[in-house]
Order: structure tokens, then C-alpha cells, then sequence
């Protein structure tokens, strides 16, 4: 298979046309074209559906974009192994996580990679979960940190953390010198949240709902640093992952309220890569880094452990 066909089709399947292809690639969109009318007459069978809005991969197309995407990686992986066997290194790791571990767990990990290869050079990306496997499943990132319920095709998890769904106070609230919280105790007490579309949101809805506990937040906002803040303050708590809370837990000026309830246990914090994919050695070493990272995490987590058994 002509690996010139390839690239073009490729670039076609990501972004939907002949044209933007060919913006991307800097060649004209005939040549894109032709080549791609060769690869079809080639295999036999079409790649794309041609509408007048774009093209769109048919079941087959499907099949060797999956192909062209894992062979774009390895090549990439095989590029970087050659530059460090010349001394001329230059590697680049994507990395895409949702905001919560961004927040502490993600900035850790990459200075301990900084020390542990100085040079490298890091994309982060932070995005809504739905968002960070698809940028893994694209090979748009090298590696992902994601929430999830259920596993995810092409996605295969080197990592689960506990994402259960935890409250927290300022360690001056009436509520700080409790072990446990219900959802009951939630009534009582200002409540700042996350907008109904936030996952962490659906979920202790749910359980609430379940429980047959009406908690009506005092603030409902998209951004959990304000949410954070003011919880700080001491004026009221919120919910979420131990990981988006740890850094101020660390600085102590929270505490972690374990909420029993199934609903808001099921969740996992997921490092995900795309199956079948020989990793670039910059990978293994910054999962070495993170896990040194959680170890740290859990000499002051609520019940010491955070990773979960595959």
C-alpha cells in the first residue's frame, strides 16, 4: 500500500474533506484525489461516502483509518527511538486529562519527568472526559487521564484510581472532625456544585435522588476553582474526587468526608492509551512518574490507597 495514498487518506479521514486536507498537507486537492481513487480502486471496495459537506468514511474506511493511525505512531515511536540513539532527542509527550487531575496529580508527575529527562517537551491538554478518549482513541494524545464508568472501545487502561465521589469542608467547619458523611447530613449545610452537565453533578444527583435527600446548592457555577475557594472559606462544601481536592487536603486546609453510597463509588479515574499501540519509551517513564506521584497521594488519603485492582 502506497504509503503517499495512505498520509493523504489519512489526513482526508481527520478532517472531512479533500480541501482541508489539502490546507493541512500544503498539496492540491486533485492529487489528494487521485490518490485516494487509486487506493479504492486498488482495495476494491470505497473509503469515503462523498457528500456535498464533506466526506465521511464508510465501515471500510473505518477499518484502515484505524490502520493509518496506529502506523503514524509507530513511525513517530520509531523516529524518536532513532534521534536518542544519535544523542539528538527530541521528545514530545501529549498528554490529555481532565481538569480534577490537573489540577495537583498532572503538574507533579511532569516535574518529576522534567528532572528525569530534562528537555522533554510536554502538550497538556485538559478536557472533559468524553473528550480526553477520543483524543487517545485519535491518536491525538499519547496518553490519557480520564473519569469512566465503563470500559471504552480501543481504549486500553494501564491504570484505575479511586474516583469516588467524596465531600469536603474547610478543616474549621462544624462537619471537619467527622470520619463519614450521609447524604442526609448534606441538607443541612450550604452546598456549592458543579452545573448539572458536570458528571461528578449527575451522579450526586442520582444518589440523592436514590436516597430520597433534596440537597439544593447555594451555588451552582462551572468553575471548580471557585468552588474550591469557598469552600475554603468555611462558608459551606461541595463534592468531588479525592484527586481534584488533594492539593489543598495536602496544604491541610480541607478535609476529605468519605459519602457511602454505591452511586458515587462506581466511578474510576482511568490512564488510558490506545490498544495495540507500542508506546514510545517517553510514556513508560512518565507513568513511572506518576505512580511515584499517587504513592505520595495516598500517605494522606482517606483509607491510604487510591489505585483499584484491574
Amino acid at each position: 500500500m502506497d504509503s503517499t495514498a495512505l498520509r493523504y487518506f489519512a489526513a482526508v479521514a481527520r478532517t472531512g474533506s479533500v480541501q482541508a486536507a489539502g490546507e493541512v498537507l500544503h498539496v492540491a486537492g486533485s492529487a489528494i484525489s487521485r490518490q485516494i481513487a487509486g487506493l479504492e480502486a486498488q482495495l476494491g471496495i470505497p473509503l469515503f461516502e462523498r457528500h456535498a459537506r464533506g466526506m465521511r468514511l464508510t465501515h471500510a474506511g473505518e477499518i484502515l483509518a484505524n490502520h493509518a493511525r496506529r502506523q503514524e505512531l509507530e513511525n513517530e515511536r520509531v523516529s524518536a527511538d532513532l534521534q536518542r540513539l544519535r544523542g539528538h532527542e527530541t521528545a514530545v509527550l501529549r498528554i490529555t486529562a481532565v481538569e480534577g487531575t490537573a489540577q495537583y496529580a498532572m503538574p507533579m508527575a511532569i516535574a518529576r519527568l522534567q528532572r528525569l529527562r530534562p528537555g522533554v517537551h510536554v502538550k497538556l491538554s485538559v478536557l472533559s472526559s468524553r473528550l480526553v478518549t477520543e483524543r487517545v482513541r485519535s491518536g491525538d494524545a499519547d496518553i490519557g487521564i480520564a473519569f469512566s464508568l465503563a470500559p471504552q472501545p480501543e481504549i486500553r487502561v494501564l491504570r484505575r484510581l479511586n474516583g469516588a465521589i467524596m465531600a469536603f469542608a474547610s478543616t474549621d467547619h462544624a462537619y471537619a472532625g467527622r470520619s463519614s458523611l450521609t447524604l442526609k447530613d448534606l441538607e443541612k449545610v450550604p452546598m456549592f456544585l458543579m452545573g448539572t452537565e458536570n458528571t461528578v453533578r449527575q451522579l450526586f444527583d442520582m444518589a440523592c435522588a436514590h436516597e430520597g435527600v433534596a440537597v439544593k446548592p447555594v451555588l451552582e457555577t462551572t468553575s471548580s476553582a471557585t468552588i474550591h475557594q469557598l469552600v475554603l472559606t468555611g462558608a459551606g462544601l461541595s463534592v468531588a474526587s479525592f484527586l481534584s481536592m488533594v492539593k489543598h487536603v495536602k496544604n491541610r486546609g480541607v478535609v476529605a468526608l468519605p459519602l457511602a453510597h454505591p452511586i458515587l463509588e462506581q466511578r474510576s479515574i482511568q490512564v488510558q492509551v490506545l490498544t495495540g499501540r507500542r508506546l514510545p519509551m517517553i510514556v513508560e517513564e512518565f507513568l513511572q512518574c506518576l505512580d511515584e506521584v499517587i504513592s505520595d497521594i495516598e500517605s494522606f488519603a482517606p483509607g491510604k490507597t487510591l489505585r483499584l485492582p484491574d
